[in-house]
């Protein structure tokens, strides 16, 4: 059987975790290559502001 596979990535306010973001990702494509248009988005929806990114060693690295 062959499955296919999507990520979700969701953006969230800081204070209350609000949902601010969300973006369906290809499953296929490495996270990492992915987190870079994930964050010019976010910039471009809220301009310059300071950041604060959760995430797991391997995205991080």
């Amino acid at each position: 059987m062959d499955l296919k596979q999507v990520q979700a990535g969701i953006g969230v306010a800081a204070d209350g975790a609000v949902p601010v973001f969300s973006r369906v990702l290809s499953g296929g494509a490495g996270e990492v290559s992915q987190v870079v248009g994930a964050i010019q988005a976010l910039k471009a929806l809220a301009g310059e502001r300071r950041l604060l990114m959760v995430a797991d060693s391997k995205l991080y690295s």
